[in-house]
């Protein structure tokens, strides 16, 4: 029963960051501008998606980029 708790509870605060995410990627990209196309509006998230994890800075991480949390062995940093 413990385990099940734990799981909704990580279920629960991913959902919410994932949410928060979503809210700050239409704010601050999706609303902001005017799109000619779907398409021009895919790449625009692209380029976000990539700034809001290498470079914008977040204040639970004391204003550094997500990326910053990874070791310099993940293949994600290695590849950025």
């Amino acid at each position: 029963m413990k385990k099940a708790i734990a799981t909704l509870f990580i279920v629960a605060v991913l959902a919410f960051l994932i949410e928060r995410l979503i809210q700050t990627l239409l704010r601050e990209c999706v609303y902001r501008f005017a799109y000619d196309s779907s398409d021009q509006r895919r790449e625009a998230i692209g380029r976000y998606v990539h700034f809001y994890n290498h470079h914008r800075g977040h204040s639970s991480l004391n204003d550094n980029a997500p990326i910053s949390r990874l070791t310099g062995n993940n293949v994600l940093r290695r590849n950025t």
